[in-house]
């Protein structure tokens, strides 16, 4: 008789949920904050990027993400940037609608033509850019500018900064529209049981846990190993979680049903009258 120790690794697993367009006006948000969410999904800004309010002069209505209208404008060579607010997620920019931008030379007094360069940190690693000629039509209404498909289509990213090129020092974004916006549920492995003994009616119990977007199902892969043999346990599959478990590989899969945030793999020990050393079972997350 021996006992079966329970070890787990955690790991954190990235998965992309699709979710509709969306078209961020700054409407709902808080005037004169460095944050705005779209549909649940939270931006921050950095530099001198802020929601700004005037009435009635925003390319919707009142409001829009700004770099200080009438503060003295930027000086530097960046307006700054907008970045996802919770890390691990990702958007994607439409490049299929147009979205308002104006420019002005005097701090917000007066329209002006200038070039501003707009630069994706991809969240794959590296970045993209585009320079676009901002011609506003006067003081009271926007340009219309669209990103390059070839450039931005179906990349997913972290951060768009917008930089100073020439001939601006203030710059005034409104009705951006977003393909996609990624949430990424975090799995992780924990253990109810930490260890049990042959023949004592005691299961190895694993708990998988998501944090994140559990509006659909997932489905992850496991595997398992450690210094216990194929013969001194068994997994238990089926269930309305979905187990499944190949003993020939050793690995397997668990499945979250819709707006499940845990779920339980229990491995039962196999009781022999041998005398042994404790062994142990090992479980890993594995990427999809």
């Amino acid at each position: 008789m021996k006992s079966i120790l329970i070890q787990s690794i955690f790991w954190t697993l990235i998965f992309s949920v699709d979710c509709f367009c969306q078209l961020e006006t700054f409407e709902d948000d808080t005037a004169n904050t460095l944050s705005f969410s779209t549909d649940g999904f939270v931006f921050n800004t950095t530099g001198d990027m802020f929601v700004e309010f005037y009435e009635d002069l925003g390319c919707n209505s009142d409001q829009w993400l700004g770099s200080g209208f009438g503060d003295g404008g930027t000086t530097s060579t960046s307006f700054g940037s907008i970045e996802v607010g919770t890390v691990g997620h990702r958007f994607v920019l439409s490049t299929s609608t147009a979205l308002c931008a104006w420019t002005s030379n005097d701090d917000g007094n007066n329209f002006a033509v200038g070039d501003v360069q707009f630069v994706g940190t991809l969240a794959a690693g590296g970045t993209i850019s585009e320079t676009f000629t901002i011609t506003p039509p006067d003081n009271f209404n926007f340009d219309m500018i669209t990103f390059s498909n070839a450039i931005w289509g179906g990349q997913e990213l972290t951060r768009l900064t917008f930089n100073i090129i020439s001939g601006v020092n203030y710059l005034a974004l409104d009705n951006i529209t977003f393909d996609d916006l990624i949430t990424t549920p975090i799995v992780s492995i924990s253990t109810i049981t930490n260890s049990t003994i042959e023949n004592s009616g005691t299961n190895l119990v694993y708990r998988f846990t998501r944090t994140g977007n559990n509006s659909s199902t997932l489905t992850v892969n496991f595997s398992i190993s450690g210094t216990a043999a194929d013969a001194d346990y068994n997994v238990v599959t089926g269930g309305t979680e979905l187990v499944t478990y190949n003993v020939g590989t050793n690995t397997g899969t668990i499945t979250f049903p819709v707006n499940s945030t845990t779920v339980d793999l229990t491995v039962t020990p196999a009781g022999d009258t041998e005398i042994e050393a404790d062994e142990t079972v090992l479980v890993m997350v594995e990427n999809p």
